[in-house]
């Protein structure tokens, strides 16, 4: 924003001639540049009026361990709070794989914030021994609402390009909401003590136009048609109840009951064993100080095992045994199950 309009132009006429793959711009909107872009990213825009925020903000938020979670809260800061010590709002957090709430936009009394300015946000997760789990902070900035206006149709028309499919403003910035919590880990600190086993639901070939919800959340599916969702849970019986449907289709409905012992064992071993008879003619005297001569019959071989298992779903096991490069081709071979499994 504070280029010359000169060179400014000049930048721009890079990108649009492919001379360069990306063009970072702290207001392109606010400029009302039109480039031809397939996908736009910015920080979370807030309207605001010059004296209050004058729209709930909207967080969404996704973890795999709601189990484990006793509270948690969004909490907001100024951009300048450094130690992230002194929130200006709390809002509670429902604890659940997927979970919304809304926050008002209220302010201390003393704090005046300018057009432009940003805030900072977190979730921190708060455990049974009241150890805690928070995410790193993210970006909120406050513009006027027609600037929000701007961006949401920027947003609209890259939401529409990737997924091929006509949308409200409203449709696009929820999918975008919902979708930019899923396939990455925010967390910064992890505190909260977690055991038992990981249950994955996966799907695949969803046809088009198809949602799909777990317990009644929405999980986003990729533009390959398929979904994966991750829990970590406790020891004991767990129920999963899985819905897809869509606008002009019969939903199909299918509940999981999943009883979780928090035990299990591996094991897998190795063995080599070389075995051959000699017959030797003429005088042996050169072999007679070998200590593994024997006139009849040589065996020879080696053993290896490895063990990998959990016990109440809180000890891991693990115990290997043999030559070392066997043992190292059986850790991997159990690595690869673990990260497949």
């Amino acid at each position: 924003g504070a280029l010359s309009p000169r060179t400014r132009n000049a930048q721009v006429a890079l990108y649009q001639n492919g001379d360069v793959d990306y063009l970072v711009a702290t207001d392109a909107i606010g400029m009302g540049l039109n480039l031809d872009i397939n996908h736009v990213a910015f920080s979370s825009l807030t309207k605001f009026d010059g004296s209050r925020i004058t729209k709930p903000v909207r967080f969404y938020a996704y973890n795999n361990y709601p189990a484990f979670i006793q509270r948690a809260e969004v909490l907001i800061f100024r951009a300048t709070d450094a130690d992230l010590v002194s929130p200006l709002a709390k809002v509670d957090l429902p604890v659940a794989g997927v979970s919304e709430v809304q926050w008002d936009g209220a302010l201390p009394a003393g704090y005046q914030p300018r057009a432009g300015d940003e805030l900072l946000y977190l979730v921190r997760a708060y455990g049974a021994d009241g150890t805690f789990d928070e995410t790193f902070p993210r970006r909120l900035q406050l513009v006027r609402p027609e600037e929000v206006e701007r961006g949401n149709q920027l947003l609209r028309s890259s939401v529409e390009r990737s997924t091929g499919t006509a949308m409200s403003a409203e449709e696009a910035e929820q999918r975008s909401l919902v979708e930019g919590v899923f396939g990455e880990n925010s967390l910064r600190q992890q505190n909260i003590p977690i055991y038992g086993s990981r249950i994955r639901i996966q799907g695949r070939d969803i046809p088009e136009g198809m949602s799909v919800r777990i317990n009644g959340q929405s999980h986003p599916v990729d533009l390959q048609r398929k979904l994966v969702a991750e829990y970590l849970v406790p020891v004991g019986r767990h129920q999963f109840d899985i819905e897809a449907g869509g606008r002009d289709r019969q939903a199909v409905r299918e509940r999981l009951d999943i009883d979780v012992s928090g035990k299990y064992m591996f094991a897998v071993a190795i063995a080599d064993f070389t075995a051959s008879g000699n017959s030797v003619s003429g005088s042996i005297e050169p072999l007679a100080g070998g200590d593994r001569y024997d006139d009849s019959f040589l065996l020879d071989g080696r053993l290896a095992f490895y063990l990998k298992g959990k016990v109440k779903g809180k000890y891991l096991i693990t115990g290997a045994q043999g030559a070392e490069n066997y043992a190292q081709i059986l850790r991997k071979v159990l690595e690869e199950r673990d990260a497949a499994a």
